[in-house]
């Protein structure tokens, strides 16, 4: 149906709905009929800002789409959330009033054999639990072609969403909330489930700060004698790559509650740490990296971790299934101590926000308008009144922003879903990586661009009989003067500034101890958190003691001018890498005057390797370095691969050891790693290897597959 284009079209539009509130419409008529505006989506600004209508019924309405604002006995109130899977309402039964949260498979879906066996497994696993911890399920049903699940509604945010906007959360906060959900899990565990996609997208915290697991359409329930049918309808879905346990990445099915208490520690890290423990590598290298790779320390990204809860927090991410925590009730049990202090709710601004109407706490029509009122650009906040509850989890889009003084509600160009006003209005996805689809009608045609407007004849601003000297007057006095100030201050600034502000480009950071964040840093690590790329790192101290993963492009690390720099590990522990390059296109290490020295603290042996390089590496550059002191190699090089036009360039590489049948270079390659690459693309320059057997200075590890190089790596003074 086309869109209205007057005012009365949208109200006859509104009651044809069935979604307002026949008498608050009428009130608010009665008050503001005489003086309502001309364009329908002011009209629709004016419902919504005084509870009549909803973001979403006043979108849609807008264009053109009036029916099936109703899901078997629920009216559709607003949208919680939508992803590949299902799509998410808050919604209120029609006789109780009660508001729930309604999962819709989409009509799509239920052609799919899979999709509707997940949708209604989620519905059995959830239907056998009943824990504070875990979204409650009331019932499915379905609706001519529709597919439904009601669950509790729950009026909050979840960890992924809370941790966007706050930044990584406090260790009290962290204890308290992976604590709760640990319970949830081992309430499950207890009824023979396993949730296999435990992520912080998954884990509810509402406003009182009770946490609330969800989505159990990947369940295992592992005391079904059936459960065949789950590997049936599995549709290669394993979980999420950022939180897969190594097992289940091999096989879904072959997994127990172990592999849930691996993802909650996963998740534990990204609530201390503020990203994933793998953030920025492909999915397929997301789930190698849970297979060999342990994620890099807390420590590195913050002091202020306890040592027994980094064990703890080791022990739940530990590779081997045999070396965590038994169950979900030892990870609570363990994280017990530090939960004794209780913790605040989460802040206001952490939390939705939803249309007066969604929340059930609209502004009263009587008091807050009369005849000649302008409308009041205020609303009663959702955190008032009683609780609600269910999943809902919000966006950055839903940051708190002043309503404006003429709510207008404008239609999509393209999709009634796409959010128009400037009254805040939640927008969840559960899988961010999926477009969503929120428009369950199938009746109507898409909403039309465009609406009328209608002119409205403006007083002047100033009145004289001679227009020419009003204009004369207002550039003399008013516009000449600004531009004035606006450019003597500019050429002020320009003038003052210092001569390495004018300068174009990422500005050079130094390291030294003692750094005052100014462009000067105290360690490595800090400086390339500042650094972009095209930024140059100085090493200034003479010795330094810091062991260093580099995943940056275009960086380049070289010593200060005139400057002897020793670079040795900062860990007693030998297997510790001083330089990890992985992933570190275009980087640049100019060595002149860099000695890497693998003597450990108290000369208590020496590290293995001293640089390491992996993964994709195009236009990486090792030059002029100097290693000495290394027990295995001093330069370690693994499935690492530059490209032909940017090859991996190791020039004038030299070493010196006692050991002569001791590698100065070393590759090592495992071709069923894939898609990691293979050694490739890696040319070697003018080296000097001190102290080494000619023939054993470069070697390669013996594989069962041959040919892994391809003739790419040189070495043409050998």
């Amino acid at each position: 149906m086309a869109a209205p284009a007057t005012t009365d079209d949208f109200l006859d539009l509104v009651r044809k709905s069935g979604v307002a509130d026949e008498k608050r419409l009428d009130a608010f008529l009665a008050k503001m009929r005489p003086e309502l505006p001309a364009e329908p989506a002011k009209v629709a600004g004016l419902l919504v800002h005084h509870g009549v209508l909803t973001n979403f019924q006043a979108e849609n309405i807008l264009a053109g789409k009036w029916r099936r604002f109703s899901i078997g006995k629920y009216k559709v109130l607003e949208r919680l959330g939508s992803g590949g899977f299902a799509q998410v309402y808050l919604c209120e039964h029609k006789l109780m009033r009660r508001r729930v949260a309604v999962k819709v498979l989409p009509v799509a879906k239920t052609k799919d054999s899979s999709a509707l066996a997940r949708f209604r497994r989620e519905a059995e696993a959830v239907g056998k639990l009943d824990h504070p911890n875990i979204v409650q399920a009331f019932d499915i049903d379905q609706d001519e072609d529709l597919h439904f699940l009601v669950m509790e509604y729950i009026d909050g945010a979840n960890l992924q969403e809370i941790v966007k906007r706050s930044g990584p959360l406090s260790v009290p906060r962290s204890c308290h909330y992976i604590r709760q959900a640990a319970l949830a899990l081992q309430h499950a565990h207890e009824h023979g489930m396993v949730h296999r996609d435990i992520k912080p997208g998954n884990i509810l915290v509402d406003r009182n700060g009770v946490v609330k697991v969800l989505d159990m359409g990947l369940a295992l329930i592992l005391d079904r004698e059936d459960d065949q049918l789950t590997k049936k309808h599995d549709d290669g879905t394993l979980g999420t790559a950022d939180y897969i346990s190594p097992e289940q990445a091999i096989d879904s099915h072959d997994v127990d509650i172990r592999t849930d208490i691996y993802s909650l520690g996963m998740t534990f890290y990204f609530l201390l740490v503020g990203q994933p423990p793998f953030e920025g590598l492909a999915v397929t290298q997301k789930l190698l990296a849970h297979q060999m790779k342990k994620p890099a320390p807390v420590t590195d990204y913050r002091k202020d971790v306890p040592k027994a809860l980094l064990a703890i927090l080791e022990k739940m991410m530990a590779k081997s299934a045999d070396a965590r925590l038994a169950t979900p009730g030892d990870v609570a049990d363990a994280l017990e101590p530090f939960t004794q202090t209780p913790i605040a709710p989460p802040a206001e601004s952490e939390m939705p926000k939803l249309s007066p109407a969604a929340t059930g706490h609209a502004p009263d029509t009587e008091t807050t308008m009369g005849r000649n009122d302008t409308p009041v650009a205020t609303r009663t906040p959702p955190s008032s009144g009683p609780k609600a509850k269910g999943p809902t989890t919000p966006t950055p889009s839903s940051k708190p922003r002043p309503a404006p003084t003429s709510p207008q509600v404008t239609p999509a160009p393209s999709k009634a879903s796409v959010p128009a006003m400037e009254l805040d209005s939640p927008t969840v996805t559960e899988s961010p990586d999926v477009e969503p689809d929120l428009n369950f009608e199938v009746d109507d045609a898409g909403p039309k661009s465009g609406r009328s407007a209608s002119k409205t004849k403006r007083e002047p601003i100033a009145s004289t009989s001679n227009p020419i000297i009003l204009a004369t007057l207002i550039a003399a006095f008013v516009i000449i003067p600004i531009l004035l100030v606006i450019v003597i201050g500019g050429l002020i600034y320009f003038l003052s500034r210092s001569p390495s502000e004018t300068k174009s480009g990422p500005p050079k950071l130094t390291v030294r101890k003692d750094g005052d964040g100014k462009n000067t840093y105290s360690t490595i690590k800090a400086a390339l958190a500042r650094a972009e790329p095209g930024s140059i790192i100085e090493l200034a101290d003479e010795i330094i003691e810091e062991n260093v993963t580099l995943e940056r492009k275009g960086i380049t690390i070289q010593a200060a001018p005139d400057k002897k720099i020793v670079w040795r590990s900062a860990r007693h522990d030998p297997t510790a890498t001083i330089l990890i390059i992985r992933n570190a296109a275009d980087f640049h290490l100019k060595g002149v005057g860099i000695t890497f020295d693998g003597t450990l603290e108290g000369k208590k042996g020496h590290a293995n390797d001293l640089i390491r390089i992996t993964e994709e590496c195009p236009g990486v550059i090792v030059e002029d370095v100097h290693c000495k002191n290394f027990a295995r190699t001093a330069l370690f090089i693994v499935n690492a691969a530059g490209s032909s036009k940017a090859p991996i360039k190791i020039q004038r590489f030299s070493t010196e050891t006692t050991d002569k049948s001791r590698p100065a270079i070393f590759f090592d390659a495992n071709p069923n790693f894939l898609p990691m690459p293979v050694n490739d693309h890696i040319v070697i320059e003018n080296a000097d290897f001190r102290g080494h057997d000619a023939d054993k200075a470069i070697q390669f590890k013996k594989l069962e597959k041959a040919s892994v190089f391809g003739g790419s790596v040189t070495w043409p003074g050998k």
